[in-house]
């Protein structure tokens, strides 16, 4: 692989791993999504399992796939996902899972690069496949602007660079043997993102790269695949898969009554099924397939964790951080949640599904003035991390602007503004050109500054002319300097 090479690769991971990427889990690990009180077999899904045989047959083949599952939440697309990933390592196809977060425009597109390189560099039996000119790109990506400058304008031929990394990155080294991306979680993919991955497939031809793409049926995410053959709808599970279900969680044949009540109380939502399960064994259980209201005192911890998650996964030591409380107190918490079925803490601490993160998002809103004491709360703890712009994970600068938005009153006006313009250079920095516009408008509305100002119209205009708005890119530039000349 030569000296230079093997030389800079500890350097390289690391690089990824201060930008946020998780460079040790390999790409090919399944997705967060077990549900206890499932049954250890997939049940029904034959036309969704088909579908996913049809991908794989196509990747082997030496073909490209696409492939979209639309359902509602705790429908068990993850779960379909990860038969799928089961199934692939079998084989010579290399996977890299990504669940995206709302970090900005190209998060997504972001973890996949940092994923694919990061697996690319513990490879010792090949060298750096990048010329220096795209390490350079990747790592402008990856971890964003490399100092508090904006970026240049006139972006049109970077994001076409951008594309090409991306197809060079995906496409397979080895003819004989392809590549799968799945995306969980993908209608939080942003139409910035969705236009940069059509552009990407369409440069990668017909090289064998596969697209899984998983989600709920809203946002831009319906429009993403243009033909129908290639979308299947993830349904609730009919009358034959709910009395398969209870069977094998129960360990016997369930009756026609029994499975009538739990059709009733879950609708076949395989996630409310598994609730049951959870709940008891016996057709006696009443449960309606959700878990209980936790207890008041709860809530706060419940709250914390869920405004600070990265997806599922809770942060405990920043929840602890917020609330002010110790190790004994967090694990009593933890502990209290688990029992309540709320969240599992047997390998890592995470909500046991995203349903129910949102659910207590959606308590939260009912108490405004609590919503905002943790989002401030959480705001202080992390801006207490972050780094110089250009070091550390940039979508830390996102979740800062974040909270600082939900913390509303409770911050200054010139400290939420300054929160805006790092997010909006964060995006600028990363190609999210239509987010770094939004969060800098965002800023231009409240009172701040005039140095914040002038860099709020600064990126503004850089946002509108890498869009290809030239006067109102021209506008924007005009009371930049109008600002700055006082």
């Amino acid at each position: 692989a030569g000296y230079y090479t093997l030389y800079a690769m500890p350097d390289d991971l690391l690089a990824l791993q201060e930008a946020g990427i998780d460079v040790l889990t390999p790409p090919d690990r399944g997705l967060t999504g077990g549900q206890l009180g499932a049954p250890a077999a997939l049940i029904g899904r034959r036309e969704e399992v088909a579908a996913l045989h049809s991908l794989l047959g196509r990747l082997r083949a030496g073909r490209p796939g696409l492939l979209m599952l639309l359902g509602a939440a705790g429908v068990g697309k993850t779960r379909l996902l990860n038969e799928l990933i089961d199934q692939s390592t079998e084989s010579r196809l290399r996977i890299t899972a990504v669940g995206c977060r709302s970090l900005g425009d190209l998060q997504p597109l972001r973890v996949l690069a940092g994923a694919i390189y990061a697996d690319m560099r513990r490879d010792l039996t090949v060298g750096n496949p990048l010329r220096a000119v795209e390490r350079k790109a990747l790592s402008d990506f990856v971890a964003g602007p490399g100092s508090a400058a904006p970026a240049h304008p006139g972006s049109a031929l970077t994001q076409q660079q951008l594309v090409a990394l991306l197809a060079r990155l995906l496409r397979p080294a080895d003819p004989r043997s392809g590549r799968l991306v799945v995306f969980d979680d993908a209608h939080l993919l942003s139409p910035v993102a969705i236009d940069t991955m059509r552009q990407v497939i369409a440069m990668i031809g017909d090289a064998p790269v596969g697209f899984l793409l998983a989600g709920r049926p809203v946002g831009a995410l319906p429009q993403a695949v243009a033909d129908p053959a290639a979308t299947h709808t993830v349904t609730e599970l009919d009358t034959d898969g709910v009395h398969d279900w209870l069977a094998a969680v129960w360990g016997r044949d369930p009756t026609g009554t029994e499975v009538a009540e739990v059709i009733g109380r879950t609708r076949g939502l395989p996630l409310r099924l598994c609730e049951i399960g959870v709940a008891a064994s016996t057709p006696d259980d009443r449960s309606t397939g959700r878990p209980a209201r936790p207890p008041d005192w709860l809530r706060p911890w419940l709250a914390a964790a869920a405004i600070t998650s990265s997806g599922r996964d809770i942060d405990t030591d920043t929840v602890a951080q917020i609330l002010g409380i110790d190790r004994q107190g967090t694990d009593h918490h933890a502990a209290s949640a688990a029992a309540a079925h709320l969240i599992e803490a047997h390998s890592g601490v995470r909500f046991r599904h995203d349903t129910f993160r949102d659910d207590i998002l959606d308590d939260l809103q009912t108490d405004p003035a609590l919503a905002r004491d943790l989002h401030r709360r959480a705001f202080d703890v992390l801006t207490a991390r972050r780094q110089p712009l250009g070091r550390g994970d940039p979508a830390l600068l996102v979740r800062i602007a974040q909270h600082a938005s939900h913390a509303g009153p409770d911050l200054p006006p010139e400290t939420v503004s300054a929160a805006y313009l790092d997010a909006a250079r964060v995006e600028q920095g990363s190609f999210g050109f239509h987010a770094a516009a939004a969060w800098a408008e965002r800023g231009l509305r409240l009172p701040c500054h005039p140095a914040t100002r002038f860099g709020l119209l600064l990126i503004l205009g850089d946002a509108r002319h890498s869009a290809g708005d030239l006067p109102a890119a021209e506008l924007a530039y005009r009371r930049g300097f109008e600002a700055a000349s006082g």
